[in-house]
């Protein structure tokens, strides 16, 4: 068994159908009679974007004509990766009821967004605004203003008697430029600062948001994108604030600069333009303004947040072959996901499915990332096998480039090795003049059913005027014409109707002077020591780790044993 990177090139797709979230699409269409997609074999039209059109889409080819890189044609089913849909939209805000917040003068004032509307995609632009105002915008646009909207909500450091009134929420989709604004107010009172406890003593730091304190093993999710700007709110009465991430020594956190990729806003930490570095929890914890340092096991209150940054899905395909046993052990890894686990296709059918076709499984598991299974492989089995990622989008409700969409990683398995193969060896690319012989070369196996060659995809006729079959099956061509150029493939079917083909361009250039001396496509010329010759139609083959570096100089062929020396340019 051979494994076998794949190329798409010059492919044809024989048949296509679609999936939507692993079932068929017609079936689909025809359960729910629907009218709002429209099939047109490798065209999926969609109108009017309802909710109910939402999900994942793959298509299923049949695909012929498809060239691997150890040249062999082959005929193969495969999946494509999947494309997650959602329907741009914001909803109305949810039924609340007005909302009023009280704080003492000084402090930092938290409103809330109660109600948020749905908005896709996110993260919805909120902003407050407040009646009977003279500023008419949002309150946070203002210049150096006290006003900071988070994900949530607002706050308002440093409040004061003016700042008492009533706030509405406004919540805009930057995507659809709808924007909507909250029925509800929330009504904030200032009251006058007081002068410490009863006691003498300082009161001890009150938590105000997040509304309680939590563990490490129960911390507050939030989703981002690689690139985008987060705030992590933190908000405390009468306290230092301070914040750390686990695992690690106190991030690196500016008080002032504002340009500074972490900094702490009040009681908040903004990171700009995170990365999946940034991922982890992250503990704000609320001290006594008397502190000076303090022990992470000190009894005081904290809240954990777990950060998790999304990026673009990826895959990687391993199968390796066991020369003990002759089993392959197949991994399938998903890289970038939290939980979901990659599909594996063989032959356009899911491996659960194709797995007894393939051969006997020795071990499996199907239900982890990375997907694993150790198979002993039928010995006429070949086909196709692909890791395929799920979209960053089914993680976590995130949208950015590239996150609707998998990826996918294919191989094919052959049950030859290469030199099987029914062309021994295959035709290089030629250049020549206008009137010279010219041998494209195909050696091909003894025993087969049929062999002939094909120009620009019309067959070439043995025994006309001037073509003719010399050898096995290679091809002279008799003072060629400049109609002869073109691309030739030597096509040969075996016995098991399994075909090979091999393809090369033949170029005929004018002939703009009378040659020196007569000289057949095979005449070797004479060069002078440090002589250089330029080579063209320079073609590469990757297998593996491998690379094959093929040209040809055939019609003026130079003498291998005179060349020293290789330059590229």
């Amino acid at each position: 068994m051979h494994l076998i990177n794949r190329s798409e090139h010059q492919a044809k797709f024989d048949s296509i159908h679609w999936l939507k979230d692993g079932e068929h699409l017609t079936e689909i269409l025809e359960k729910a009679e629907s009218k709002d997609i429209v099939i047109n074999g490798p065209s999926l039209t969609i109108f009017g974007g309802k909710q109910q059109t939402e999900g994942d889409y793959q298509c299923v080819a049949a695909v012929s004509e498809v060239r691997l890189s150890n040249r062999q044609v082959i005929k193969t089913t495969l999946v494509s990766d999947p494309i997650k849909l959602r329907r741009a939209r914001i909803t109305k805000f949810d039924q609340t009821t007005n909302h009023y917040v009280h704080v003492e003068q000084g402090q930092v004032a938290r409103l809330p967004c109660a109600g948020l509307p749905d908005v896709v995609p996110g993260p919805a632009e909120i902003c407050f605004v407040k009646s009977n105002s003279d500023f008419e915008g949002c309150l946070s646009d203002k210049v150096d203003s006290n006003y900071l909207s988070t994900a949530t909500g607002m706050q308002i450091a440093v409040v004061q008697p003016h700042h008492e009134g009533e706030y509405y929420c406004v919540v805009r989709n930057e995507y659809t430029k709808q924007t909507r604004k909250s029925p509800r107010y929330v009504k904030l009172r200032v009251d006058k600062a007081s002068n410490g406890s009863h006691s003498g003593q300082p009161d001890p730091p009150q938590l105000v948001f997040p509304s309680k304190e939590n563990r490490p093993d129960s911390p507050i999710v939030v989703d981002a994108v690689t690139g985008q700007d987060i705030i992590l709110e933190c908000v405390f009465v009468r306290a230092k604030i301070f914040w750390t991430k686990a695992g690690e020594t106190s991030p690196q956190i500016s008080l002032t600069d504002d340009e500074a990729r972490l900094r702490q806003i009040w009681g908040n930490l903004r990171i700009r333009q995170v990365s999946q570095d940034d991922s982890g929890i992250y503990s704000c914890h609320g001290l006594s303004p008397s502190v000076d340092t303090f022990s992470l096991n000190e009894d005081h209150p904290q809240v954990y947040y777990l950060l998790v940054v999304h990026a673009p899905t990826d895959v990687h395909l391993e199968m390796h072959q066991n020369m003990r046993d002759k089993s392959w052990q197949l991994s399938c890894f998903a890289k970038n996901v939290r939980y979901e686990i990659p599909m594996v296709y063989v032959n356009g059918t899911p491996l659960t499915d194709a797995i007894s076709e393939m051969g006997v499984a020795s071990s499996t598991n199907f239900y982890s990332n990375p997907v694993n299974a150790t198979i002993r492989i039928r010995s006429n089995y070949s086909g196709s096998v692909q890791c395929i990622s799920r979209p960053a989008m089914d993680e976590a409700e995130v949208y950015g480039i590239g996150l609707e969409r998998g990826r996918s990683h294919n191989m094919y398995v052959v049950n030859s090795p290469s030199r099987d193969h029914l062309i021994k060896q295959g035709p290089v690319n030629v250049t020549a003049t206008v009137g010279d012989d010219v041998e494209l070369i195909c050696l091909v196996i003894q025993r087969v059913s049929s062999k002939y060659w094909l120009k620009d995809g019309s067959y070439v006729p043995f025994g006309a005027a001037r073509t003719q079959r010399v050898g096995s099956n290679s091809l002279k061509i008799h003072k060629v014409e400049k109609k002869d150029e073109g691309w030739y493939t030597c096509v040969v079917v075996g016995e098991g109707s399994e075909k090979s083909e091999q393809q090369a361009y033949l170029r005929v250039t004018a002939r703009t002077a009378a040659p020196p001396f007569a000289a057949s496509g095979d005449s070797h010329v004479i060069r002078k020591k440090d002589d250089v010759v330029n080579m063209e139609d320079v073609r590469g083959f990757v297998t593996g780790s491998h690379v094959r570096i093929q040209w040809s100089v055939i019609g003026k062929m130079e003498a291998l044993t005179s060349v020293v020396g290789f330059k590229y340019a």
